[in-house]
């Protein structure tokens, strides 16, 4: 290789020089760190320690995309660095290029089990896995490294969060718990213990560990702007001022502002002091909006390619052979349609498990090991044959029993599925499609008043652009009215659900070859895990106190009406 070419001599200058920009880096001198590596490279180009330098100094940037690219090139010129390929796989991770990094982690373990290990890197190969659904592989993962090393506070920690994403929050909450008991000074931990205790409907216990949470850190505003929003409580008026008063201590753009903000809103609401609760949200969504990477034009060939690969005529085939025979239950629409207070009501029924929110559908579309990207799905929805239709099938199925570990008949609750009904009603005609809808208005108010975590809704934070996808959604779910055969799909309003609650779970229930069973109409009874952002509203039981609310925001939703007027 060309590094050995060089003297040793010149070896020593040049390996002294990538020292060098690695301590001025870190001492926040990126510019001149970058120079002695010009310097560097004018004495030997793509000397591998100087290509390092120059990744570390892309990552102390947050530019992982150019730190990657460095790591990489310096790991291709010295495979045998395991800081190199453990630093690669990282910055691969961090860039959003998880299908990357889970090939390159098995490799730094292969090569040197104890750097892999102190670097922490079996947290990170988890969340590789986890990132692209090969959930089985990332709790191997999980349990090889807390094996390892089990009082690992960080291996815990993302331990509990994939546990939590496949709904089993009874490990997640055990397993932060232990991490607790290993750190008790933290308080990130007593946050994230309260979080598992709401999803599984503690909420008193969860508001304990919030104070317990506050105790340790008066000033943390997630924790409080959480337990302001858990429920009604006597001390709940002084803690909103307290939060009034941490916020306005927030620099703009930040995360706690931003909770802050979406809290205090509706807090602001609920004293009807409604022209400061939208002004409030107004702030909050404008700053999240500025935080994330949102491209429309994906959305708009997303929905297109969605209508334009399942004409009507291809309904008129008979099922191809091979089809799965399984009869899960999707339920679709938009964010905050009542999609919630459905599925909880549906699982009351002693036939049907819940299968939360997930990319089962979207994961089976674009194949396995493969990170979800729109631009993979529009590419398979426009190719997909039925030899690929029915392979997908047989993947989600494969995906909810042996990377989820869920059995029996499931309620699937992934809203956004809307976008493949004509391929779910080809590649699994036995399933049963819900489309729950709202008055268009209020759904929008609600998304837009919601603290969507990591921008999950990239669309609802600009009311705009919300119209537009609404009026997407409402294009597209007219194409599978009218192409899909009678019976394909159910519909339901969130207004008469609340409304007429059992006249029309009867008729869903018996769409869906069910027969009645009371208990669903006791939904906020349910124990099982809900991680949407209804967690606590569907604990209670149904009412119609929201279904006009939305009016008293009737002129601040002004840029909706041009896309939802009829």
């Amino acid at each position: 290789m060309a590094v050995m070419k060089l003297s040793n001599k010149k070896r020593r200058q040049v390996l002294a020089l990538a020292e060098q920009a690695l301590t001025q880096a870190e001492r926040g001198q990126y510019e001149l760190a970058l120079r002695i590596c010009a310097q560097a490279d004018h004495q030997h180009k793509d000397f591998p320690e100087v290509m390092y330098a120059r990744a570390m100094i892309a990552s102390s940037l947050d530019d992982y995309t150019t730190a990657a690219e460095w790591f990489g090139k310096a790991s291709h010129a010295n495979p045998k660095n395991t800081v190199f390929l453990i630093n690669y796989a990282s910055s691969l991770l961090l860039s959003g290029q998880e299908d990357k990094a889970a090939e390159i982690y098995p490799k730094a373990l292969a090569q040197a089990p104890r750097v892999f290990e102190k670097a922490n890197g079996y947290a990170s190969y988890a969340s590789a896995l986890d990132a692209i659904g090969e959930f089985r592989r990332a709790i191997d993962i999980f349990e090889k490294g807390l094996k390892l090393d089990p009082r690992n506070v960080l291996l815990l920690k993302k331990a509990a969060s994939h546990y939590s994403q496949v709904l089993e929050t009874e490990t997640a909450l055990t397993l932060v718990e232990q991490a607790h008991a290993i750190a008790p000074n933290d308080p990130v931990l007593l946050y994230d213990a309260s979080v598992y205790l709401m999803q599984q409907g503690k909420v008193a216990e969860a508001k304990s560990r919030l104070r317990d949470a506050l105790s340790l850190k008066p000033d943390y505003i997630e924790a409080l702007a959480l337990l302001v929003s858990s429920s009604d409580y006597e001390e709940q008026e002084a803690d909103v001022s307290t939060l009034q008063k941490l916020y306005e201590q927030q620099h703009e753009g930040t995360d706690a502002k931003i909770m802050g903000a979406f809290v205090l809103g509706k807090a602001a609401d609920k004293g009807k002091n409604y022209d400061q609760a939208f002004a409030y949200w107004a702030e909050a969504n404008s700053q999240r909006r500025q935080l994330i990477s949102y491209h429309e034009e994906e959305q708009e060939e997303l929905h297109s390619v969605a209508n334009s690969a399942f004409p009507a005529t291809r309904f008129a085939k008979a099922s191809v052979d091979g089809v799965n025979n399984s009869a899960p239950i999707f339920i679709i629409g938009m964010p905050r349609c009542g999609s919630t207070l459905l599925e909880q009501a549906l699982l009351q029924h002693p036939e049907l498990v819940a299968s939360g929110e997930s990319d089962a559908m979207q994961q089976a579309i674009v194949g396995r090991r493969r990170k979800v990207r729109n631009s993979t799905l529009i590419k398979k929805l426009a190719s997909m044959d039925e030899t690929a239709l029915t392979e997908t099938g047989h993947e989600y199925v494969r995906r909810l029993t042996q990377e989820y570990g869920f059995s029996g008949r499931v309620v699937d609750k992934t809203l956004f599925n809307y976008l493949y009904v004509g391929l779910i009603a080809r590649a699994l005609p036995h399933a049963h499609i819900i489309h729950v809808s709202r008055e268009p208005v209020a759904s929008c108010l609600s998304m837009f008043q919601e603290n969507f975590a990591g921008g999950s809704i990239p669309y609802s934070f600009d009311l705009e652009e919300l119209g537009r996808q609404y009026t997407r959604y409402l294009d597209l779910m007219q194409h599978w009215r009218e192409v899909l055969p009678a019976g394909a799909m159910l519909e339901v309003s969130y207004e008469n659900l609340v409304s007429n609650t059992e006249v029309e779970l009867r008729r869903l229930l018996a769409g869906c070859n069910l027969e009645w069973h009371e208990g669903c109409l006791a939904s906020h009874k349910s124990t099982g895990a809900v991680a949407t952002a209804s967690m606590l509203q569907v604990r209670k039981p149904m009412h119609q106190k929201s279904v006009a609310r939305w009016k008293h925001y009737k002129e601040q939703l002004t840029p909706l009406k041009q896309y939802l007027q009829p």
